[in-house]
């Protein structure tokens, strides 16, 4: 697992996802949730590799959010993913608040 969060422009070209970070694309071999590409593709975004692995592919699973600057007043977004069955602790689904 790499802690570090990469930053840069979600995109898809032949049928392959990455972000284009620093002039060169990162993630290109790896499982980008489809969602993530619904929802921000083109768009600047944050990324980092959490500690559980996708139970497929073995490789840890990436998570992903916009990259925007921080708000001037107080707020919450909630967003729901789909639950991972291996995974006790996932019962709810993810669930990540901002």
């Amino acid at each position: 697992m790499n802690s570090n969060i990469i930053k840069g422009q979600l995109c898809k070209k032949n049928s392959r996802s990455y972000i284009h970070c620093s002039r060169q694309p990162v993630f290109q071999d790896r499982l980008i949730w489809e969602g993530y590409l619904t929802h921000w593709l083109d768009k600047q975004v944050c990324a980092r590799e959490l500690p559980q692995v996708d139970y497929e592919t073995g490789q840890p699973i990436i998570i992903m959010w916009p990259d925007e600057p921080p708000a001037d007043e107080p707020y919450v977004d909630f967003y729901y993913n789909e639950r991972l069955v291996k995974y006790p602790a996932s019962l709810f689904g993810h669930n990540a608040i901002n």
